[in-house]
C-alpha cells in the first residue's frame, strides 16, 4: 500500500518541479536555461507517463500538470521576449492555446461552473503544441539565429493556434446543451 502511495506521489512532485523551475527560469544565467528547459520537458513527459502507467492520475494532478506547464511556457516566453530572442506577436502566437485555456478558466471559475471544465480534455493539438513548444524554447536557447529556429516557430505557431480554436470549439459544444437546459 505504501508503494502505491509513493507512485502516486511522483506526477504531482515532478509537477511541482516544473512550477519551481518556471517561477527560477527568468533568474537563471543564460548557461542554465537550456538544461532548465530539458529538465521540465522531461518533468513533463514522465509525469505523464508514471501517472498512465501506474493507474496514479487525478483530478488534482491534472490540474497541476496543466498549470505547471501554462506558467512553465509563460515564464520562457517572457525571459525570451525580454531578451529580444522573440517578438510580442511571436510570443502570442505560442501561447494562443494557453491563452484559450485560461480564458476558458477564468470564464467556468466566474460562473462557478466547474463541470465545463472537466469537459474539456487533452487533445492531440494541445500535446503537440507543448512538445513543440519546448522543442522550440530548445532551439531558441541553443541554436539562436538558424533556420531550423524559423521552422520550428512556424510549427509551434500552428500547432498553438489550431489547439486555441479546438479547445473553444469543445467548450462552446460543451455549453449548448446546458444553454437549452437553461429557461
Amino acid at each position: 500500500m505504501k508503494r502505491i502511495r509513493f507512485v502516486a506521489a511522483v506526477p504531482n512532485t515532478l509537477s511541482t518541479i516544473r512550477l519551481i523551475l518556471a517561477a527560477a527560469f527568468p533568474l537563471f544565467p543564460p548557461a542554465w536555461r537550456a538544461p532548465a528547459v530539458l529538465g521540465a520537458g522531461l518533468t513533463d513527459w514522465l509525469d505523464g507517463w508514471v501517472a498512465r502507467r501506474w493507474h496514479a492520475g487525478t483530478t488534482a494532478g491534472q490540474l497541476l500538470d496543466a498549470v505547471a506547464d501554462k506558467l512553465f511556457a509563460l515564464s520562457v516566453l517572457i525571459t525570451l521576449t525580454v531578451g529580444g530572442r522573440l517578438a510580442w506577436w511571436q510570443a502570442l502566437l505560442i501561447v494562443a492555446r494557453d491563452l484559450s485555456v485560461g480564458s476558458v478558466a477564468l470564464y467556468v471559475t466566474v460562473r462557478r461552473d466547474w463541470g465545463s471544465f472537466r469537459d474539456l480534455v487533452p487533445r492531440l493539438a494541445g500535446k503537440l503544441t507543448t512538445t513543440f513548444q519546448f522543442v522550440l524554447f530548445g532551439a531558441l536557447l541553443l541554436w539562436p539565429d538558424r533556420p531550423v529556429e524559423r521552422v520550428i516557430f512556424g510549427l509551434t505557431a500552428a500547432c498553438s493556434v489550431l489547439a486555441a480554436a479546438d479547445y473553444l470549439s469543445q467548450f462552446l459544444r460543451a455549453q449548448l446543451p446546458q444553454q437549452r437546459a437553461s429557461p
